[in-house]
């Protein structure tokens, strides 16, 4: 229980054990998804499986050497969790079920929506440019017309987002 009170990474945790007194403890922690008294059946244990699975991996936050803050956020790629930092995203774009997560130095595609994406950045820094892609605001070079510049991709811009985008950029 020590380690999990002094964690800043946001774990999903299910607790088993043989004590039921401890449940409560646990959910008071805050970041307990699930607590399994032994002997655990294999229909309950894949229920809670399926529980914490289901979770988004929410943003967390860190201090660095000079104590200032960065966001970051991890994503979930084969099996696989990748830190990024959302000031190191340039943008999103969407294929249907997939999103290709553009950073500075990298490209992830993973299975998701970007309107599930869209909730989770922050809105200061991340906006919809187009039905199909969210970009950092911070990263936009130029504007010709309706195309946007975001790390030498050209990004349209939607009619319905061209406002917002321009306000976000105090145009």
């Amino acid at each position: 229980m020590q380690f999990v009170k002094t964690s800043l990474n946001p774990l999903k945790i299910i607790v088993t054990t043989a004590y039921p007194e401890y449940a409560v403890e646990s959910f008071e922690i805050g970041v307990i998804n699930d607590y399994l008294v032994k002997p655990i059946s294999f229909d309950r244990f894949l229920k809670s499986i399926n529980k914490v699975n289901s979770l988004p991996i929410e943003t967390t936050i860190h201090q660095n050497k000079e104590n200032t803050e960065l966001e970051c956020i991890f994503i979930n790629i084969d099996k696989t969790l990748h830190k990024i930092y959302l000031d190191k995203i340039c943008y999103l774009k969407s294929d249907r079920n997939y999103v290709t997560l553009v950073t500075d130095t990298s490209k992830y595609t993973f299975i998701d929506t970007l309107k599930k994406w869209t909730r989770k950045l922050p809105e200061n820094n991340f906006a919809q440019a187009h039905k199909s892609f969210v970009v950092n605001t911070k990263k936009i070079s130029k504007i010709e017309g309706n195309i946007m510049h975001v790390k030498n991709e050209k990004i349209p811009i939607g009619i319905i987002y061209k406002e917002l985008i321009f306000r976000k950029l105090n145009i």
